[in-house]
């Protein structure tokens, strides 16, 4: 079984090591300039299915009012 902390470290510099891009497109969710998200392309001639479908994620956060 390999050594959790190594492929840990080995996971985050994989996933860090990629150049930053920058977005095609960005739009405001909130009035906080954090309140942003970001919308990515897909790349001509990149493998797999083709879809109209975007994908968009949006990061957590924390709840700083109402139940919990």
């Amino acid at each position: 079984m390999p050594d959790p902390a190594a492929r840990d470290a080995a996971e985050e510099a994989s996933a860090f090591s990629h150049p930053a891009v920058a977005p095609d497109a960005t739009a405001a969710y909130g009035d906080h300039p954090d309140q942003v998200v970001d919308f990515y392309a897909r790349a001509t001639g990149a493998p797999g299915p083709r879809s109209s479908s975007p994908c968009t994620g949006a990061p957590g956060g924390r709840r700083t009012t109402g139940s919990t």
